[in-house]
């Protein structure tokens, strides 16, 4: 039985790397790792700290994507947050 030590982050898309094989050579073996590439932050706008938490995490999702646009552009983007509120608002097609 093979155990996975990273779960699927979405149902449509399969976010995981596949398993490598082992070369002859253990040492010659790739795996692949993700790492950060970059930080992003700014600071709020005086009417931005009036928000609630929700339409903040929202705000940081979109200024981000749009901050690293010229990076993500044409590829496959899967935003991951642990805003519960946010993946339940995704729900309504007319929220903020």
């Amino acid at each position: 039985m093979l155990c996975e030590l990273v779960t699927r982050l979405s149902k449509e898309h399969n976010d995981r790397h596949p398993t490598p094989d082992w070369s002859d050579n253990w040492e010659d073996t790739q795996i692949p790792v993700e790492c950060v590439v970059a930080y992003w932050s700014r600071v709020l706008a005086p009417a931005e700290t009036q928000y609630s938490a929700t339409k903040r995490e929202a705000l940081a999702a979109k200024e981000s994507l749009v901050c690293f646009q010229p990076f993500i552009e044409g590829e496959k983007v899967l935003l991951v947050t642990d805003h519960s509120a946010l993946t339940w608002a995704k729900m309504y097609e007319n929220a903020n």
